[in-house]
């Protein structure tokens, strides 16, 4: 995921079960049903994480290649037949 997501209207079919969860969750906690700018405060707490996991990814790199071989001298195919002494 490249992009940052600015609004609720961005999140895909997993974050907002992962927004619910966590509403429920904290519902469950408390004991009672939180009011809609509480349900927002864990709603932008999770955006503001989903924000930040975007930046924090390593940059990638790329592997080292081979050491070079000093005496290999490419030379064109042989032919099968010459191979085999015919």
């Amino acid at each position: 995921m490249t992009r940052h997501i600015k609004t609720a209207d961005d999140l895909d079919e997993y974050q907002r079960t992962v927004v619910a969860g966590l509403i429920a969750r904290r519902e469950f906690d408390l004991g009672y049903r939180l009011s809609k700018p509480q349900r927002q405060i864990i709603l932008n707490g999770y955006l503001t994480a989903l924000n930040a996991e975007i930046g924090t990814r390593p940059p990638r790199t790329s592997r080292p290649g081979l050491p070079p071989v000093a005496d290999y001298r490419w030379q064109p195919p042989t032919p099968m037949r010459r191979s085999r002494g015919r």
